[in-house]
């Protein structure tokens, strides 16, 4: 999509209630009054406790007699007549600011912040090879070409899908999903993937998932009923029987073999089928069975209607969240890896052009990238990309935030 150019409504939906709390607003007036209230109690309480120590006997017979003790009182300034200026905004936020909390540090209240401790998850990262499976097929748009005819890999196009046609290629470089969980932060949660990276907390969210996919992501999963004893014409026809739910193997079978024939319309909804259940919710081939409902939404024609990038979100961080330590070596990558890759390349300041080129500015973000360097090591990547130096080499990070354009498209 030339820039400029109206971005097709392909997808639909951020969730409204998902926000992105990292930047947290600066005049977030409630904490910083409440600071001032208590320091300046504080203050009224040293100055009272100076006064009647002036006026008691007892106190100063008290020390005369215990000369070798000394007691050095701290003049109790007003701020408004102090000559020095008055803690900074950004000085007292940064002793009680939010993404403190968020990130379970410890710090000390009467100073700048200090950081006591590292709130990452993984305490010890594992020093042995770490073996990351993926299940993402990523030829599927050359198969799709070479199974459909023209006129069925037209049809395809005219899809909710149809817009991945317009994918460069792009590898899934899963040793850069080690290096996110071996930044996650503990408050990872099934709802958002949360890392560090030189000092910013980055946040992955199905609102991030949305940005980078375009799937719609709202919606009620459950509200798509169907007659459950009632016969399902692609499973009586392709798979034997409306009981005999098939294991992903079994689909990619019938679209290998092309056993739909001379019927268009059938060539059309394997190939959606099989397009989801490779590439969309990649999984284990010989352990995942597809779900019923989906050969319904296919048959009927309701499939656009569904929220196809909650299941793979929700796969994806499940499979990542708080599963890394010293001695695991094999870990298995479900959902839609590549978005979380996507996402950190558009976190980033500058990547690599020997690990991947950004050509474009279209909608969804996932349409711009294309990947060089198809598996780099981990080590590669930690000393590149994950390096943390402080050299002007060192690459900086910040949240996504959605545009004008990507509101109103998705």
């Amino acid at each position: 999509m030339a820039d400029g150019s109206t971005p097709c409504r392909v997808f639909r939906g951020i969730p409204n209630f998902v926000q992105n709390f990292v930047n947290a607003p600066s005049f977030d007036l409630c904490i910083i009054q409440d600071e001032e209230d208590f320091a300046g109690s504080v203050a009224r309480m040293v100055a009272e406790s100076s006064i009647k120590m002036r006026h008691d006997p007892v106190s100063m017979e008290t020390m005369d007699e215990e000369g070798s003790k000394s007691i050095k009182r701290k003049e109790v300034v007003h701020p408004s007549n102090s000559k020095s200026p008055a803690p900074s905004t950004e000085k007292r936020r940064k002793v009680i600011d939010g993404s403190s909390v968020s990130k379970g540090k410890n710090v000390v209240e009467d100073g700048p912040s200090k950081e006591l401790e590292s709130n990452f998850f993984v305490k010890d990262a594992p020093t042995h090879p770490v073996h990351m499976s993926c299940y993402t097929n990523t030829e599927v748009f050359k198969q799709l070409k070479d199974k459909l005819t023209d006129k069925q890999y037209k049809m395809f196009g005219e899809t909710c899908f149809g817009v991945f046609f317009r994918m460069q290629h792009c590898d899934v470089q899963a040793q850069i999903l080690r290096c996110c969980m071996v930044k996650e932060l503990m408050e990872s949660t099934p709802d958002a993937f949360l890392i560090d990276i030189n000092d910013k907390e980055l946040r992955f969210s199905i609102r991030e998932f949305a940005l980078i996919t375009g799937l719609k992501c709202i919606g009620d999963e459950n509200a798509f009923p169907f007659n459950r004893k009632g016969k399902n014409r692609l499973l009586e026809k392709y798979f034997g029987g409306s009981k005999n739910v098939p294991y992903k193997a079994a689909l990619m079978e019938c679209f290998k073999d092309k056993n739909w024939g001379l019927n268009d319309a059938d060539a059309v909804k394997i190939a959606i089928l099989y397009f989801i259940h490779t590439y969309i919710l990649s999984n284990e081939k010989k352990v995942i069975k597809i779900p019923r409902l989906h050969f319904e939404l296919v048959e009927i024609g309701r499939y656009a209607d569904y929220p196809w990038g909650k299941k793979p979100f929700t796969e994806l961080v499940k499979s990542m969240t708080h599963k890394m330590n010293s001695e695991k070596k094999f870990y298995r990558l479900h959902g839609m890896p590549f978005a979380m890759q996507i996402w950190l390349y558009e976190c980033c300041s500058h990547v690599d052009e020997t690990l991947a080129v950004k050509s474009g500015n279209d909608i969804p973000r996932m349409l711009n990238w294309r990947t060089v360097e198809s598996q780099p090591t981990f080590k590669d990547l930690m000393d590149g990309m994950f390096k943390e130096d402080n050299s002007p080499e060192m690459c900086t990070f910040d949240n996504i935030v959605p545009t004008v354009n990507e509101v109103a498209c998705l």
